[in-house]
C-alpha cells in the first residue's frame, strides 16, 4: 500500500516532502493504482 497526496482531487508528486497537518490530503492505494494516478498527473501537468 502506498500513500498518494492529492491537491484539489488530483494526485501530485511535487511540493514539500512533508506537509504538517495534511493527513486528509493523503489517500492509500495499491502500487498499480499509485503508478496510474501519478502517470496521469504528470501527463496533464500542473494546474
Amino acid at each position: 500500500i502506498m500513500n498518494i497526496r492529492h491537491l484539489n482531487g488530483v494526485a501530485v508528486n511535487e511540493g514539500p516532502v512533508v506537509q504538517v497537518g495534511a493527513e486528509e490530503a493523503y489517500y492509500p492505494a495499491c502500487y498499480k493504482c499509485y503508478q496510474e494516478q501519478l502517470s496521469a498527473a504528470v501527463a496533464t501537468g500542473p494546474k
